[in-house]
């Protein structure tokens, strides 16, 4: 269950990652210039704008520390985190969903890597039944 935890962490990853990037693009347009990696970090980290993302951020940080600190991973722990993703990304009435969503409507990669997402948690997760 450990890899199937970090698995899931990478194709989490995957979409943040893209996610991110379009963030980047639409703050470039609004500040009407590129901005480096380094710039963009300090936005992110710094900028109460952007606090919207960092639930996204820790929650892929703590999905890679419990799977490192934690002996036996359960399918429970599995079903747990992915209510944790479903929520982040799926809240309505939350910045950060709503604009997950609006990427979500307009960029196929990101489409790809979230449908990537969803594909793994539907066949890992175990009938509600055993759980």
């Amino acid at each position: 269950m450990k890899e199937n935890i970090r698995e899931l962490s990478l194709r989490l990853r995957n979409v943040h990652q893209r996610f991110l990037e379009l963030e980047r693009r639409q703050a470039e347009q609004d500040l009407e210039r590129r901005l480096t990696s380094f710039d963009f970090l300090l936005y992110l980290t710094q900028d109460y704008r952007y606090a919207w993302l960092q639930p996204l951020s820790a929650l892929i940080a703590e999905m890679d520390a419990f799977v490192d600190e934690t002996e036996v991973v359960s399918a429970e722990d599995f079903e747990r985190l992915h209510l944790q993703i479903r929520n982040l990304l799926g809240k309505k009435g939350t910045r950060l969903a709503g604009r997950f969503t609006e990427h979500l409507e307009k960029d196929p990669e990101l489409v790809l890597a979230y449908g990537s997402l969803n594909e793994f948690i539907n066949a890992n997760r175990k009938p509600e039944a055993e759980l």
